[in-house]
């Protein structure tokens, strides 16, 4: 049997992204009780922003065997964008994670759509917090992300392939960019 009371999650509140989701009924069984939100959106705009993501273009290919690799083979059976298998993996997996959360277990999942307006209204309450007094706030609006030139993305394809985290550069990137 796999232990997924992970210790990062004795020093943080909450995870996000890769390789959550295709271990969020482990966590619940590690984590009794624990909350999670699902967020959602049209499918056509979750495609074209997969099809359009970084990570997703041929220069940042995830090196054969590495953890980024693993990740996006266990998560969507291919390491490069295939938009019949991710068209399939969303509507499988919000389905998978619907069920899982009906009945008892109902109240530990929020469903948010964003970009339909939902925000501090719901998700307050869900966690147990008051609504602030501020805009909810949207990050990331895709008018906004940075276009990488040729050389950048032979740069990122090279370090991609050597193993290092996207995410990584992407921050990186935008701070040396920026200047």
């Amino acid at each position: 049997m796999a232990n997924y009371r992970l210790s990062i999650l004795e020093r943080y509140d909450a995870v996000l992204d890769n390789p959550i989701p295709g271990i969020f009924a482990q966590l619940d069984e590690a984590w009794p009780g624990s909350k999670f939100i699902l967020t959602i959106r049209p499918i056509e705009k979750w495609l074209e922003s997969s099809r359009r993501a970084g990570f997703n273009q041929a220069y940042a290919t995830p090196k054969a065997g590495s953890v980024r690799d693993f990740q996006r083979v266990l998560l969507f059976g291919c390491s490069i964008f295939n938009e019949n298998r991710y068209r399939w993996v969303y509507k499988t997996h919000h389905a998978l994670v619907s069920k899982y959360f009906e009945g008892e277990k109902a109240g530990q999942l929020l469903t948010l759509d964003f970009g339909g307006g939902d925000g501090w209204e719901k998700l307050c309450p869900f966690l147990g917090y008051p609504v602030p007094d501020v805009p909810f706030p949207h990050a990331n609006p895709r008018s906004k992300q940075m276009e990488l030139n040729f050389a950048q993305k032979g740069l990122v394809g090279l370090l991609v392939k050597a193993g290092v985290d996207y995410r990584f550069l992407r921050r990186t990137g935008r701070k040396l960019f920026r200047r």
